[in-house]
């Protein structure tokens, strides 16, 4: 056996488990966005930002980008939420290296970046909103 299978046997099932799980539960999501108009309908949408400010939230819009992301208009998906396909792209990233650390038999990251990530996603979608809502681009 290789030293990629001998870490692999090491490894808990339940990591990979938890590893295998997300993938389908990813592909899951992604199958109901691609069929899903009722979510890209946005006369449906509940926001309580919204209803409450009569303004759209930093994450408006993001749905309906997800949906069109999942049928493969790109372009759709940055008119609704320029940081659809950013997101996506950081699921993607974070979900192959929970596998390679798991073949390591390493942690999958230093708890001291996860707050630093997390601040940089909120700052971003911060100036996003900020920029849209200045120049009247937030969807209805």
């Amino acid at each position: 056996m290789n030293d990629a299978g001998k870490t692999l046997a090491r490894a808990a099932p339940p990591a990979w488990l938890g590893w295998g799980l997300s993938a389908l539960a990813a592909a899951g999501v992604w199958l109901l966005l691609q069929r899903g108009s009722a979510m890209a309908d946005a006369a449906r949408v509940t926001c309580l930002f919204r209803d409450l400010t009569h303004v759209g939230c930093p994450t408006c819009g993001f749905t309906r980008a997800f949906v069109e992301l999942a049928r493969g208009r790109i372009g759709a998906s940055l008119v609704f939420h320029p940081l659809a396909l950013p997101v996506a792209g950081e699921c993607v990233a974070a979900w192959v290296l929970w596998g390679a650390a798991l073949l390591r038999g390493a942690p999958i990251l230093r708890q001291r970046w996860i707050p630093a990530i997390v601040l940089a996603n909120a700052a971003a979608f911060a100036v996003v909103w900020l920029a849209r809502f200045v120049t009247g681009t937030l969807p209805a």
